[in-house]
């Protein structure tokens, strides 16, 4: 449980684990997030289900726009169909090659037996 609680406080995770576009404002205030050697001020964790999480940052502080918002929740959308058929598609590739491989060892076996068979008569 203790992990559970742990793992949502940091934004990434929040973002990752709830599903949920996680925006700051300024990521100075998240000393899990911010690096000060980097230009990042203002930023958007989006979520991409199963595949991660989606760091999006701006060099100025301020206030994300609804519009922005919206924007970076479909573009994560975009991005997570896309991995998902990426995965789905590899998956499928991957038993064509087990069908293939299969059906030769088949094919094989039917031309022993067809050989064993003319032996054997």
């Amino acid at each position: 449980m203790g992990f559970q609680l742990k793992r949502r406080q940091y934004e990434r995770g929040r973002a990752f684990f709830d599903s949920e576009l996680v925006v700051t404002e300024n990521v100075s205030e998240l000393p899990e997030a911010y690096y000060p050697e980097t230009a990042h001020r203002r930023a958007m964790f989006v979520p991409l289900n199963e595949h991660g999480v989606l760091f999006v940052g701006d060099t100025d502080i301020g206030t994300t726009t609804e519009q922005t918002r919206t924007v970076a929740e479909l573009l994560g959308a975009t991005l997570a169909a896309a991995f998902s058929r990426l995965s789905a598609e590899r998956r499928s590739e991957a038993h064509r090659q087990t069908v293939a491989e299969r059906t030769a060892e088949l094919e094989t076996l039917t031309h022993t037996n067809a050989v064993v068979e003319a032996l054997v008569d």
